[in-house]
């Protein structure tokens, strides 16, 4: 293991997976619905979680040897019910190369133009972001090894759903999958977040960071998004004391903010124009 900080990403995933598989193994009888809308709240938690970690996973993997690496690939495009590698093939090769580019970014906060903001800006968003990564990505030329493991976790992935649902298909079709898509799609729109209106030209102020404490902790630092963009092969952990000692001075204070779900809800969910 490169850095001590990754047994904190490990328990999470285990965790997580452990979860699903206690919830999706459960007996029909074992919960209400109103705990099961509960839980379904918490899996969609816990797969942006999962996303998060994968995200820094993919710019930093946690171990030094290939094969411990592709093992957590797997685990994780077993929670997430998509392939761990997939994110990699448009973030690498195409949103950290093209963000200051409203046109080349297939996930730029430019392609929503209707609203300034609320429900609809996020909708309208994740609409035509979703369009263009799924028209685009396969004009990518990515490594073999990255096709390569793409296949076999998608192969692994449609076993893995095959099994569910000879155990439990009803709780797969309307519990897991419902949930893990979610989760997914808060990923992306994660991305609006932390972008959405900033001047992608500037070296310093082409990012909003979120700097709650515990967020922070619970999502391996992916609140300190200027300083992910300015050293995105640094480790997660070494931003919280990169972001202090080299941007607090130079970000403006107006993008650095609290709390990512307090944010969120009150910018993309609730409010709007």
């Amino acid at each position: 293991m490169k850095h001590l900080s990754d047994i904190r990403s490990l328990i999470f995933l285990s965790v997580t997976w452990a979860f699903q598989l206690f919830v999706m193994l459960s007996p029909k009888s074992t919960f209400s619905i109103g705990e099961l809308a509960g839980l379904f709240l918490l899996n969609i938690v816990l797969v942006l979680q999962a996303s998060l970690i994968n995200h820094n996973h993919r710019h930093c993997g946690i171990f030094t040897y290939a094969f411990l690496n592709r093992f957590v690939d797997r685990l994780i495009s077993l929670i997430l019910f998509s392939p761990s590698t997939r994110l990699h093939a448009v973030h690498m090769f195409n949103h950290h190369t093209h963000y200051r580019s409203g046109e080349k970014d297939w996930a730029s906060y430019k392609l929503a133009t209707k609203h300034s903001s609320g429900l609809l800006r996020s909708l309208e968003y994740l609409k035509k972001s979703s369009q263009e990564m799924t028209k685009n990505r396969p004009t990518l030329n990515l490594p073999e090894d990255l096709r390569k493991n793409q296949k076999v976790e998608r192969i692994l992935i449609l076993l893995y759903v095959i099994a569910l649902l000879y155990v439990n298909p009803l709780m797969t079709l309307f519990w897991l999958v419902p949930s893990c898509l979610i989760g997914l799609f808060l990923l992306l729109l994660a991305n609006l977040v932390n972008h959405d209106h900033c001047d992608l030209q500037s070296e310093f102020n082409h990012s909003r960071n979120f700097l709650s404490r515990f967020e922070n902790w619970f999502f391996c630092n992916n609140g300190y998004h200027t300083a992910h963009h300015l050293k995105p092969a640094m480790h997660w952990s070494k931003y919280p004391e990169f972001h202090e000692r080299e941007l607090i001075e130079k970000v403006a204070p107006e993008l650095n903010k609290g709390s990512l779900f307090i944010y969120s809800l009150k910018n993309y969910l609730l409010s709007g124009k």
